[in-house]
Parts: structure tokens; C-alpha cells; sequence
């Protein structure tokens, strides 16, 4: 039993802002993959 923790997943932003989070992991993979990165504007319509 894990008394005390919590995990809280919020990936649509509704408590916190995870815009930049997303972002930054995704572009982390793009640009291990050699693909081009993209602006955190576009992850926030995705």
C-alpha cells in the first residue's frame, strides 16, 4: 500500500499547465529521431 502518495495525471491542462511539460518531451523524441521540433503554440491545439 502506498499510504500518502498520490500520482495526479493532468494531460489536458485542466489543473495545471502542462503545455510546456508535453512540449518539451515531445521535441526531446523529435530531435532524438533527427525530425524537426515543434513550437509549443501547435502541441497546445493537439
Amino acid at each position: 500500500m502506498f499510504a500518502g502518495s498520490t500520482i495526479v495525471f493532468d494531460l489536458d491542462g485542466t489543473l495545471i499547465d502542462t503545455a510546456p511539460d508535453l512540449t518539451g518531451a515531445l521535441n526531446h523524441v523529435l530531435t532524438s529521431e533527427g525530425r524537426d521540433t515543434v513550437p509549443e503554440a501547435d502541441v497546445r491545439h493537439m
